[in-house]
């Protein structure tokens, strides 16, 4: 009896090199190796950020699933959150412009970003 492995009558695109086309397509590869170079930089530089433990704690004890935190860890500054956030956000906005996915700036969009926040925050604002 023969084995089988995988779907029925073998895969749609058995040569590898036709398979890595169709799953990463030519607008979605790396197009420019400084910026992918900047976002692995940042990326680690994010990794090994002392800050790292206590937001991911707040992250998940607060924001996420409103389980009892863990006293060994402390509380996250706001400050400190966003930072880690904007930071974070910088090595998406690297790693979309090496892929050619856009080429926008995040602080192209200060504004909007802004005005955004104000109006979903406006009905908890002082009255």
């Amino acid at each position: 009896m023969a084995e089988f492995s995988g779907a029925p009558g073998g895969i749609r695109t058995p040569n590898p090199q036709i398979r890595s086309l169709v799953l990463c397509p030519i607008e979605l590869r790396a197009r420019n190796e400084a910026e992918i170079s900047d976002a692995e930089r940042l990326w680690k530089a994010l990794n090994d950020d002392p800050r790292r433990e206590s937001i991911e704690h707040f992250r998940h004890k607060f924001t996420a699933h409103l389980a009892l935190p863990n006293p060994g860890i402390g509380r996250v500054n706001y400050g400190d959150f966003f930072d880690f956030a904007r930071k974070t956000a910088r090595v998406m906005e690297k790693l979309a412009h090496a892929t050619g996915v856009t080429g926008e700036r995040l602080d192209d969009h200060f504004e909007d970003f802004m005005k955004s926040a104000q109006t979903f925050w406006a009905p908890w604002g002082p009255q």
